[in-house]
């Protein structure tokens, strides 16, 4: 199971989704930033702007690695567990979020 087309797989994933940010970003078809959550002041120092991309590269790359990881595993099993699984967390997803609008309305 642990061969390098996981770890390959995600880094090109990662690579992709990368420089599909970026190049939105500077074509302006985003209005926001994909490395904004770096620019906080008081949790990050200043940063080059090539280390905050490195630093969102490497947490997509863990992500898309877990995922992965999550699928191989998600394939092993009968399809009605899974189903089970996310139609319980699509319930409790559901019901979070009619809650919530209720209380923000308040």
């Amino acid at each position: 199971m642990w061969n390098q087309t996981l770890f390959y797989t995600s880094l090109v994933a990662a690579l992709f989704m990368v420089f599909s940010l970026k190049f939105m970003e500077l074509f302006s078809f985003i209005k926001w930033s994909p490395v904004g959550f770096l620019k906080n002041e008081t949790v990050f120092p200043k940063m080059h702007f090539i280390i905050q991309w490195m630093i969102l590269f490497i947490l997509l790359f863990l992500v898309f690695f877990v995922l992965y990881i999550l699928l191989y595993y998600l394939v092993a099993m009968p399809p009605s567990i899974p189903a089970i699984i996310l139609s319980v967390l699509g319930v409790f997803l559901i019901e979070w979020l009619v809650d919530g609008e209720r209380t923000m309305s308040e």
